[in-house]
């Protein structure tokens, strides 16, 4: 690596970049994982802004019509429009229905929830308000990836490798790999709208494969040294090696990701769309500016070791367990082939009975948002708040009346 510095502003220049993409064209989020005809008709309903009225709920149990009077009052004064009270069949409970058609407070929901009273209980949901909680139920789940992720990587690196900088090195690594992923989702997304759980993936596999990459470097280019090479010629040597394999590796890893585009659904898409990415920006990183920097590091990579860690004490004596594995496989190649076979494929059989649908709105509720689990209760007390089947019907100017009379026909 004859100018590690150059390689390495040159990637840092890719990051920034790469986030300014983000910022310039903004990233497209998949409003709806809708296939086939579903699709054509969110897309025919984006068209004509023909949306039905975005609904509110307030589910009072048991029920009592004066705590009811309250809120159907609250929620005239909250959302501007008149709401709709039902009773439950056995009279158990009440649903108050409201339309939300041109502002929604944002602190509806706790307005509406301080009406109860001892004894009657108020749940709280609807369309707006579930999904601000889903929404925080994926921002809460990337939080916790970024967080644990990270700390957990370096804890494993650093009984790996025993010193501070070497487990340094491949977190680094793979953080910026992910930060220039996540920059260049925003041109991605135009292509392929994003659902949220793509960053998720993103960070998980971005940590995976980047530290995986990095590792190939680190062990070898010590392994050099430690066999009496000069730093930079064992460096030299780890580039020839160790940077063949993360390029055939990472190819491999990324046309298996892309066999996602074969579903053809836009989830799937945007998942595939960002694994390839990040492995991609993985693999870039790896063979430019891992080299630049070990080069620069050098001896310095071991600084920082742990002397109480067992393996430092004996990481010139060789490995007792992979040659034993070995060993055994070569005395019995069929027997070792059909039982490694069989685990794989006894791993696999679950994988046929899977088949791919759009989750429902309770499919990811979480015990810690309340207006999920009201959400999950309301349907069960009232069928007729799930998800309406939609028809939608696009139709020349001519052709208007008759298509209405036709629809009050379906309607009945």
């Amino acid at each position: 690596m004859a100018h590690p510095w150059r390689a390495i502003a040159l990637w840092l220049a890719f990051v920034v970049v790469a986030v300014a993409f983000a910022v310039i064209t903004g990233t497209e989020s998949l409003q709806n994982g809708a296939v086939g005809e579903s699709a054509r008709g969110y897309a025919l309903l984006d068209r004509g802004q023909a949306w039905p009225p975005t609904r509110e709920y307030a589910y009072v149990h048991p029920l009592n019509r004066r705590v009811v009077s309250s809120v159907a009052h609250r929620m005239r004064e909250e959302l501007g429009t008149t709401p709709i009270v039902r009773v439950a069949r056995d009279r158990s409970s009440a649903l108050v229905v409201g339309k939300v058609e041109n502002r929604f407070p944002s602190d509806f929901s706790a307005s509406i929830v301080a009406l109860q009273r001892p004894g009657v209980k108020i749940e709280e949901t609807g369309d707006i308000t579930a999904s601000d909680a889903r929404d925080r139920i994926v921002h809460d789940d990337l939080n916790r990836a970024e967080i644990l992720s990270v700390p957990v990587a370096f804890i494993v690196l650093l009984f790996a490798f025993g010193a501070v900088v070497a487990a340094l090195v491949p977190v680094v690594l793979a953080l910026t790999a992910v930060a220039a992923t996540f920059g260049l989702l925003g041109p991605i997304s135009q292509a392929f709208p994003l659902d949220d759980s793509v960053k998720i993936v993103v960070v998980l596999i971005g940590m995976a494969v980047g530290v995986d990459y990095a590792l190939f470097y680190v062990i070898r280019s010590r392994e050099e040294r430690r066999r009496g090479l000069p730093s930079h010629e064992a460096l030299e040597r780890t580039a020839r090696t160790s940077g063949r394999t993360v390029l055939i590796s990472g190819t491999t890893v990324a046309i298996a990701m892309a066999g996602m585009f074969i579903i053809g659904t836009d989830i799937f898409n945007g998942l595939a769309s960002g694994t390839i990415t990040v492995i991609a920006c993985a693999v870039a990183g790896s063979v430019t500016v891992l080299p630049g920097l070990l080069e620069l590091l050098g001896t310095k990579i071991d600084r920082g070791r742990i002397p109480f860690l067992p393996h430092l004490r004996t990481e010139g004596e060789p490995s007792r367990f992979w040659p034993a594995v070995i060993d055994a496989v070569l005395r019995r190649p069929m027997l070792s082939l059909v039982l490694s076979a069989g685990v794989l494929v006894a791993l696999a059989v679950p994988a046929l009975r899977l088949h791919v649908s759009k989750p429902s709105d309770e499919a990811l509720s979480a015990k810690g948002e309340p207006a999920l689990a009201a959400l999950t209760h309301v349907r069960a007390a009232f069928p007729s708040t799930a998800e309406p089947a939609i028809v939608v019907v696009a139709v020349p100017p001519d052709k208007r009346a008759e298509a209405l009379r036709a629809g009050k026909r379906l309607e009945r």
